[in-house]
């Protein structure tokens, strides 16, 4: 504890594994959730509690990360987007069910891979979007391998 109470906050900035606040933010809310989950497993009330309000301050922290702008209907849909998520971890804490906490870090992995600000990528990374709109080649294309014409 002594340890990282005594880094700088320049040295927390170097030390983090993702440099990205909104990557923070939304890896925040999730681990959050799934402390909220092990805890309701357990029973501990006290300790879901704790998670599922910083599980919430995580959620408002990656909105505001995101920077959606406040004018027209798509900023619009986003925020009833987030607030949805906030209401699910909210029934989290509220009816005692883990089903609420894993909708929410499903919705927010959604809306984080979509709304995430597109960066350089590394040489033969693809997007997100890309990789799921691209075929995948199942386990029976190595037993039945495609025969192509030759000429």
């Amino acid at each position: 504890m002594a340890l990282a109470a005594s880094r700088t906050s320049a040295d927390a900035k170097a030390w983090s594994p993702t440099p990205d606040p909104a990557a923070r933010a939304n890896d925040r809310a999730i681990a959050h959730l799934q402390e909220a989950i092990c805890a309701i497993d357990s029973g501990d009330t006290l300790t879901r509690q704790r998670a599922v309000h910083q599980a919430i301050d995580a959620v408002t922290c990656l909105y505001l990360e995101l920077g959606i702008e406040a004018d027209g209907k798509a900023s619009k849909s986003l925020a009833d987007l987030f607030g949805y998520v906030v209401g699910r971890v909210l029934r989290t804490d509220i009816y005692d069910d883990t089903r609420f906490a894993r909708q929410a870090m499903e919705l927010l992995d959604v809306l984080y891979q979509s709304l995430r600000p597109a960066g350089p990528r590394k040489r033969g990374e693809v997007s997100p979007r890309t990789a799921l709109a691209a075929p995948q080649p199942g386990p029976a294309a190595a037993m039945f391998p495609l025969k192509t014409a030759q000429r």
